[in-house]
């Protein structure tokens, strides 16, 4: 097993391991023991744990909805939803993470910034000077939807949420956002 099966194996084991363990606990040789490869063997595919890890997360973020580009309502629909519980804690915990490994720090940003020019266009359809604002605070409101399940013990349903989410979704985007 080598080449492409390596690396999803590679990235399933980042992101098991960073959910299980954490950034920090997650190490290189947890990894490599997960995927059922030498140490070594990552550096074949990654320089280092954070660009293993962030190229983890965008794996789990890229089969957020079935469409390229899914819409602002589809995607906080995702991240509410029971099946991406695991991806929600692995994308809250990165972001965590980064604020102490400037590395990784580093490679978040400039995922978030070459994500968020392209959703900004598509998702608004046009120029408006308050697009990468209304981008970026999608992205802050998308991060704080990774903390749902510690708010279990308020007993809010789900689809309520969801609806609330939503109707927030469409302040910031009211303007024929795709649907």
């Amino acid at each position: 097993m080598h080449g492409t099966a390596t690396r999803e194996r590679l990235l399933a084991a980042a992101a098991a391991s960073c959910v299980e363990l954490g950034f920090d606990g997650a190490t290189l040789n947890d990894i490599a023991r997960r995927a059922e490869v030498s140490g070594p063997a990552i550096y074949n595919h990654f320089a280092n744990k954070a660009e293993l890890m962030v190229a983890a997360a965008q794996l789990a973020l890229a089969g957020l909805a079935p469409r390229s580009t899914p819409s602002p309502r589809e995607v906080v629909s995702t991240y509410l939803s029971d099946e991406f519980a695991t991806t929600r804690r692995f994308v809250l915990e990165l972001h965590l993470a980064s604020h102490r490994h400037p590395d990784l720090a580093r490679l978040l940003g400039a995922w978030h910034a070459a994500r968020a020019a392209q959703l900004a266009t598509e998702w608004t359809g046009g120029p408006d000077a308050t697009r990468p604002a209304r981008v970026a605070t999608l992205f802050a409101f998308l991060l704080g939807l990774c903390q749902i399940d510690a708010l279990r013990g308020l007993h809010v349903a789900t689809d309520d949420v969801r609806h609330q989410a939503h109707r927030m979704v469409d302040v910031l985007f009211p303007d024929g956002s795709p649907a």
